[in-house]
């Protein structure tokens, strides 16, 4: 589990009166660690009024890729995990 650094500082800027709002676009090309630093934050006690929007390619990820684990793991911590999946676009002709 990562330690001092984001858990330490996520506290102090993300408060009630100042929620902070992180977007992360790409999730499918995530790499472990970074994976687990996001799992950590949205599931240590310490760090509240953080909302973590992500977006990632559905159609790129099977139920056994690590991202859709760590999904997993963040849910069945108790974590609430809303998804809004978004159907392709049509073309204009």
């Amino acid at each position: 589990m990562p330690s001092g650094g984001l858990q330490t500082l996520l506290p102090r800027i993300a408060r009630k009166e100042h929620p902070l709002i992180l977007f992360l676009d790409d999730l499918q090309w995530l790499d472990a660690a970074t994976l687990t630093l996001i799992e950590h934050l949205v599931s240590h006690p310490d760090v509240k009024h953080l909302l973590i929007i992500g977006a990632y390619r559905d159609n790129e990820l099977s139920p056994s890729h690590p991202h859709m684990l760590t999904l997993d793991s963040i849910r069945k911590a108790g974590v609430i995990v809303d998804e809004i999946v978004l159907k392709p676009s049509r073309s204009r002709t």
